[in-house]
Parts: C-alpha cells; sequence; structure tokens
C-alpha cells in the first residue's frame, strides 16, 4: 500500500520535544517523522479497538458475581 507523506509543522515545549527524541532513540527511530507516525497510530488503535463487554469476557452464562 502506498503511503502518501505531506509535511506539517508541530508546536511543542522543549520537554515535549525531549521526550519524544528520548522515545525515538530508545526505539531506534532515525527521525522524529517515524515516532511521531508510530505514536499517532498507536493512538488510533487504542481509541479504535472493539469494546469487549464483561459477558463477552467471562461468558454469558457466567455469574459476574462469582469472579469475586
Amino acid at each position: 500500500m502506498k503511503h502518501d507523506i505531506i509535511t506539517t509543522g508541530v508546536s511543542i515545549t522543549t520537554n515535549d520535544l525531549l521526550k519524544l527524541d528520548q522515545m525515538a532513540s530508545e526505539d531506534a527511530y532515525l527521525n522524529r517523522s517515524y515516532i511521531i507516525r508510530k505514536l499517532i497510530r498507536q493512538e488510533w488503535e487504542r481509541r479504535h479497538q472493539p469494546v469487549r463487554l464483561i459477558s463477552d469476557a467471562v461468558g454469558v452464562d457466567q455469574d459476574v458475581n462469582s469472579l469475586s
């Protein structure tokens, strides 16, 4: 799949920039663009993952009170 790359500017604090650079270094990313794209994708997945109901996790027939 081809991804179009668009250049944009972001204003962040010095402290946030230092954190971003540290995360990029820890993950061995070559530049800030890679880590920003990764963080955007991770947050998108976190926000848009399917909701899992308690009834799905324990089984519809199981009494939720029996879990404690």
